[in-house]
């Protein structure tokens, strides 16, 4: 058994499935692909990489396996745990910042977004899925789209359900590296855990642990609206956004969006281009104006272009929970919904939200 060295869970088993996945090229390829885009540019030390959050996504995933005491020989745990490590596979440079501005070219004809893109990488990319094994492809697929038998789908929820194991580790990740105001602590991550259980094909959450869940989604709130959606952050997104829609950028991106060419594109391959010298030495559009609120829009000025004014839209979109995804274990062992009784400022404000980098520049 190997191990390795983390910032937040210090030593860490890596199995030798796992170390297989981990050392093919295009696991590799997410030491050089940025989890938080832009923000470096206001704090410098957010300089981690999607391959520490995977490893540590894989972790969290193997600790859950721990408390709930499942066999992880058995193959459909493997898959939980490889579904995991490679959630975030399908990222491209810049992670969220390209797949939006790639939109209306040639690539997102292929490009689609990385969710969908990582199911191409799984099961085309031929060094990947000799690593992973034939028999664990379609389970991995299974548990990253929710379907399959109930464990797969409890899995699903345990990796991307509102408390899943993706959020616990980069709202700890990002929040360590950012060192903003407000910071999640490992303890609220491991009470999650140990009030866990999965019945009636769900994962629920005892009364006990509901006040964590709650703790981690107001931090991923405030992550979102602190760190994320910064303004100087987002001026170097709609900097990137200008830069991308180069024809020269995007015909050369084509060619490499293919399961087996991948790998090599990644932040320092766009970052070795001509055209990145603004970026790359912080020259950024200005704010200029800004809407109050969670959406609205946000003026740039970019003297550059004889003091031209660009406009992108700040849109956070309110998402309910899904009343079938998790449930409330109740002391008599019955299920129930989770209302807003057991979580009023969760569930009457919808905290559970996607972020929108900006949608649009006119």
């Amino acid at each position: 058994m190997k191990y390795f060295n983390d910032a937040l869970y210090g030593f860490v088993e890596l199995p030798e499935y796992v170390r297989a996945v981990v050392d093919t090229p295009l696991f590799q390829r997410l030491r050089y692909v940025r989890q938080v885009g832009s923000v470096n540019m206001v704090w410098p030390c957010a300089n981690h990489s999607r391959f520490e959050h995977s490893l540590g996504t894989m972790h969290l995933a193997r600790e859950y396996l721990r408390h709930l005491k499942l066999d992880e020989d058995e193959e459909d745990c493997k898959a939980f745990v490889l579904a995991a490590a490679l959630h975030d596979v399908g990222h491209g440079p810049f992670s969220h910042t390209f797949e939006h501005a790639i939109k209306g070219t040639k690539c997102a004809e292929i490009f689609k977004d990385h969710d969908e893109w990582r199911f191409r990488l799984l099961r085309e990319n031929k060094r990947l899925r000799a690593a992973v094994g034939e028999t664990l492809v379609e389970k991995i697929a299974s548990v990253w789209t929710g379907g399959g038998d109930g464990q797969l789908k409890q899995f699903h929820t345990l990796i991307a359900g509102p408390a899943g194991v993706d959020r616990m580790d980069y709202i700890l990740r990002d929040s360590y590296h950012t060192k903003p105001l407000r910071v999640l602590e490992m303890t609220c991550i491991q009470r999650i855990m140990f009030e866990t259980r999965l019945k009636d094909g769900r994962v629920c959450y005892t009364r006990k642990g509901l006040a964590s869940v709650q703790n981690l989604l107001e931090n991923r709130m405030y992550l979102y609206t602190e760190v994320y959606g910064h303004k100087t952050a987002q001026a170097a997104d709609v900097l990137l956004y200008k830069l991308f829609s180069q024809p020269l950028f995007t015909d050369e991106v084509y060619t490499l969006l293919d399961p087996n060419k991948f790998e090599t594109l990644d932040d320092d391959f766009i970052r070795s281009q001509p055209f990145m010298r603004r970026y790359k030495e912080r020259q950024l559009p200005k704010v200029v104006s800004s809407e109050r609120g969670t959406t609205g829009k946000v003026g740039y000025e970019d003297s550059h272009d004889g003091g031209e004014t660009i406009m992108a839209i700040r849109n956070f979109s309110w998402n309910e929970f899904e009343p079938s995804q998790i449930g409330l274990y109740l002391s008599d062992g019955r299920v129930a919904d989770i209302t807003a009784e057991h979580m009023p400022e969760i569930v009457t404000r919808t905290l559970t939200r996607k972020f929108e980098l900006p949608a649009t520049v006119e």
